[in-house]
């Protein structure tokens, strides 16, 4: 239970949508009530002190009835004796800030003000940076919360009961560091972490300063996060920090969080994921990328020195920290933008029938603990046939978490392979052989012998992106 001087503020749960909200947009009124079900109710009965604030007298839904309605600060019992006021609800960056019982009213009242991002809905003619921008103005946090992860972090679903009087602490990609207030009268704190942002935490702060900066941490048990289950850079970054590295007593890693990421958080694709077709095949590969790595730069020179190969994929390179440009011809992607949707689901995508790709953690030998990113997990989601090169017995792994393999139309053999450039070469070998296949029995019939499998794997990895924070790994 959240300590008994806080207060949990619910805003303008409604049942139905303003009329002409809802002719706008029909589909959000079952997206709110799913949201306000699945994420607000379950975390709300952790709150000793919970109220709901609306503006007017429309019904609510029938879960939130036993709290308390609220309308003005007065309305509030013992409001003097709440220390830090928590706001969830309808809508992120609208009422939860301008309402009379708002974030800017218990500003004025000399309240901490705490903006739930992770179960705030964002209404959808909104942009997320701006309504964060605007809370930041106000002077509330985002999230410094008892129990959520911040942004497109993990829910409180994922965790037990133990947890929830726990801190979460965000390292920020470019922050300074400042002497932090921990919070009192806890019981661990957990320090939310991705790679990416530690380097560059790193970069910003000198090791003295990062020392001395997490010498800070309160004298309780100290857990690291992180999205990745990359071992040794997790080591490597620890061995940096002595400081942090000698306080951590646990390791939390979540190798399929970029399932949950790309499966549940990349709204413009979704709609992708659940349409995409094959339309008009005209090459047999897509070959995506944006940097340059080893394996990456192995397999480009070989699609290079094939001219047929060369011609027959749909080849593009963002031109971001790498040594390659985008190339002109059958080498450039139509519309290779900055957008979103077209970088991760160019209109190309349905015109080629096979996804070839290298993953970011192809590396000699295995990776242990494995870990998958999008790149696999884009053409799962939607339903495209793919041969990715990565690290040995990732399709082995891909297996276990129970998906089928395409060993009608591809040879899999490279997975068992140690050594990345005898793997390379495997697998290259395998894109031959499917090449020479899609040439002499053309995409429509490669595509029957695999369709029962394409829409497993599809329908299979939608349910896993719902349950994907399940999968964690402790050390």
């Amino acid at each position: 239970m959240i300590q008994e001087n806080s207060l949990l503020i619910i805003v303008d749960p409604f049942k139905h949508l303003e009329p002409e909200d809802f002719a706008r947009f029909p589909d959000h009124e079952k997206e709110c009530y799913e949201f306000a079900k699945n994420n607000i109710f379950p975390m709300s009965v952790n709150f000793k002190n919970v109220v709901v604030a609306t503006w007017g007298e429309r019904e609510i839904y029938s879960f939130f009835q036993n709290y308390k309605r609220v309308y003005r600060l007065d309305e509030i019992e013992n409001i003097e004796n709440y220390e830090d006021i928590y706001f969830c609800g309808f809508h992120y960056g609208r009422c939860i800030l301008n309402m009379p019982i708002g974030v800017r009213a218990m500003l004025l009242q000399g309240k901490r003000c705490n903006v739930l991002e992770t179960f705030s809905m964002l209404f959808p003619a909104d942009s997320l940076e701006a309504c964060r921008e605007k809370t930041k103005n106000e002077g509330a946090l985002i999230c410094k919360s008892a129990f959520s992860f911040i942004n497109d972090g993990i829910d409180l679903k994922s965790y037990d009961g133990s947890c929830l009087d726990v801190y979460i602490y965000r390292l920020k990609f470019d922050q300074t560091l400042t002497p932090e207030k921990w919070p009192k009268n806890l019981k661990k704190i957990v320090l939310d972490f991705s790679l990416e942002s530690c380097f560059r935490f790193l970069e910003k702060n000198s090791k003295e300063r990062s020392n001395l900066f997490f010498s800070l941490l309160p004298e309780v048990e100290i857990i690291l996060r992180t999205c990745d289950t990359n071992i040794r850079y997790v080591e490597n970054i620890l061995k940096k920090i002595p400081n942090l590295k000698k306080r951590v007593t646990k390791l939390e890693l979540y190798p399929l969080f970029s399932l949950y990421r790309v499966g549940n958080k990349k709204k413009e694709c979704r709609k992708e994921y659940k349409n995409f077709r094959y339309n008009k095949i005209n090459k047999a590969f897509i070959f995506l990328n944006r940097t340059t790595n080893y394996s990456r730069n192995l397999l480009f020179q070989k699609i290079l020195y094939r001219e047929d190969i060369k011609k027959s994929t749909y080849t593009s390179w963002l031109n971001r920290y790498n040594s390659y440009s985008i190339y002109d011809g059958t080498l450039k992607l139509d519309d290779d933008t900055a957008d979103k949707v077209q970088h991760f689901f160019p209109k190309e995508y349905t015109k080629a029938l096979c996804d070839i790709y290298c993953e970011t953690n192809a590396v000699e030998g295995g990776f242990d603990p494995p870990m998958i990113t999008e790149k696999t997990w884009r053409p799962l989601l939607c339903g495209h046939l793919f041969l990715g090169f990565g690290y040995q017995n990732m399709y082995s792994y891909l297996q276990t978490l129970g998906f089928k393999l395409y060993d009608e139309v591809l040879d899999y053999t490279f997975d068992e392979i140690s050594c990345i450039d005898s793997r390379m070469d495997a697998y290259f070998n395998s894109i031959d052989n499917f090449f020479i296949s899609f040439n002499s029995v053309g995409p429509e019939e490669i595509f029957k012998k695999v369709n029962k499998k394409i829409s497993f794997n599809k329908a299979h990895a939608q349910e896993l992106a719902k349950h994907a924070l399940n999968y964690r790994i402790t050390k």
